[in-house]
């Protein structure tokens, strides 16, 4: 079985597609087309799956190091013990960022795809919920494969990156994973990317054409409602045209269109009450200081989150 040599596992709305594109580029990577081909998230996780799969997403072997992006891994409750059984050696690349600020990206996400029709603070309010909580960490994520599916349980939860690389670190050694964050890869990506290569295996110092460029910027509008792309679905030849795509293909054409499907605009800021800006630091507390603490890390927005680590019980939840 030719098995991944690296995975980039989100988190989601952190920079994941730009680090898809600067690796996409190298001669001896080897990527699916669709970014977020999933496999670990599926129900069937096994040699013969997987044979399968890698034989529709990716070349035959040739010495290229074959990778993947998919950050749904960092929300799916089974991924990492998934990813453990069938290719323990394989590196992980996460990429973080300031928590309440990639709810929100995930939120606009959402808006944009015409499937969340409430504000952040009344998303914010359902997701603090003790119940929703212990399900949106549990729950499987969407594949979206009929459509775009609501996301909005899992706003939070897809946040908490100590508790998740906890989980991931329960069946990987540290040395597997490598952690970056999304204002690295803004900042100075070709510093970044070399982390990268040096930590799959590859010789630093290859720049992309793409490097540094906002790959995938997301908006608040769609070009094309779902409405219409409802409607466009309902037109015989085209379903029946569609139906005998390759899957692999659907994937990569979903990938794009989503990517493309975006009315450009000015940046929304965040629409946020002070008291629920309040308790999500301090929602997120005990997972900032498992990155500090337990990871070494020292994100640029840690700082804004000093005054509620100072004060958690610095307990993650199971």
């Amino acid at each position: 079985m030719n098995e991944l040599d690296f995975m980039i596992i989100g988190a989601q709305k952190s920079a994941t597609t730009a680090l898809y594109s600067y690796l996409n580029a190298h001669p001896d990577i080897a990527m699916p087309a669709a970014k977020e081909a999933p496999f670990f998230d599926g129900d069937t996780v096994t040699e013969e799956a997987w044979a399968s799969f890698s034989g529709k997403h990716f070349p035959a072997p040739d010495g290229r190091r074959w990778g993947k992006a998919s950050p749904q891994y960092m929300g799916h409750p089974l991924a990492a013990a998934r990813i453990a059984h069938l290719m323990p050696d394989t590196r992980l690349i996460a990429i973080l960022r300031d928590p309440i600020e990639r709810a929100w990206s995930h939120y606009q996400m959402c808006r944009r795809r015409e499937v969340e029709p409430r504000s952040f603070d009344m998303a914010v309010d359902a997701c603090l919920d003790p119940v929703q909580q212990l399900l949106a960490r549990d729950g499987t994520p969407p594949r979206h494969a009929e459509g775009y599916e609501g996301e909005g349980e899992y706003y939070l939860a897809w946040s908490e990156y100590g508790r998740i690389l906890e989980n991931y670190l329960a069946f990987f050694p540290r040395r597997q994973l490598l952690v970056l964050t999304t204002e690295e890869l803004k900042q100075n990506p070709a510093a970044a990317l070399d982390r990268v290569l040096e930590f799959v295996g590859l010789a630093p110092g290859f720049r992309p054409s793409c490097l540094g460029e906002v790959v995938h910027r997301g908006g608040g509008q769609p070009l094309i409602s779902s409405a219409r792309r409802r409607r466009l679905r309902a037109i015989a030849p085209l379903r029946w045209a569609w139906q005998r795509v390759p899957e692999a293909r659907r994937q990569a054409l979903r990938y794009w269109f989503d990517q493309k499907n975006v009315r450009r605009g000015p940046r929304q800021e965040m629409v946020l009450s002070a008291r629920n800006e309040v308790r999500l630091r301090e929602h997120f507390a005990a997972d900032v200081d498992f990155l500090q603490r337990r990871l070494g890390l020292s994100p640029a927005w840690g700082s804004r989150y000093a005054s509620a680590v100072a004060n958690c019980d610095r307990e993650l939840v199971a």
